[in-house]
């Protein structure tokens, strides 16, 4: 099953399921089970003809065959936890550390050009500032007077406290 939610954004990988990190496998789903079989199977043979290809030079080949080669084992893992006994029936199977490679980004690769790398807002993530990301370092004569002037602005918030307090009773 796919917990995809086509409704904020379509599927990267297009029917790619098998190397999809998001794609779960529910064990004892016998029909489910006989497909990823088939699907196996086939990849097997695609995977010589790749091999094949790659043997006599075909431009390209090495690419399909290098990403053959991830489906392949990642079928062979899906059917073989299918297939444990030591896994319980309805248990929900999901494989990890896919490499998320999308179709546009195969297009990419085969025309040479490259996808621009994700913008990340590290202040936002990790709370770092423009000064630490450029690696500009603070004095710490610097860190250690704001620290006593924000001290000293508390003081004079409790001191307005106090006043509040005595005027309001």
């Amino acid at each position: 099953m796919c917990p995809q939610s086509y409704l904020s954004e379509p599927c990267t990988k297009y029917r790619d399921c098998a190397n999809c990190s998001e794609h779960i496998c529910v064990k004892g789903d016998d029909d489910k089970c006989e497909r990823l079989r088939k699907k196996l199977a086939t990849e097997n043979k695609f995977l010589k003809k790749d091999r094949a290809a790659v043997e006599n030079n075909v431009p390209g080949a090495e690419q399909w065959f290098q990403r053959r080669q991830v489906t392949v084992e990642r079928c062979e893992q899906l059917v073989k936890m299918m297939d444990d006994p030591n896994v319980e029936e309805g248990a929900l199977i999901k494989l990890l550390d896919v490499e998320d490679v999308t179709l546009l980004d195969r297009a990419m690769d085969i025309n040479g050009k490259k996808r621009l790398p994700e913008i990340i807002n590290y202040q936002r993530i990790n709370n770092v500032s423009v000064d630490e990301l450029v690696g500009i370092e603070k004095d710490k004569s610097d860190e250690d007077s704001d620290i006593t002037q924000l001290l000293d602005e508390m003081g004079d918030l409790d001191d307005l406290e106090s006043l509040w307090e005595d005027e309001n009773g």
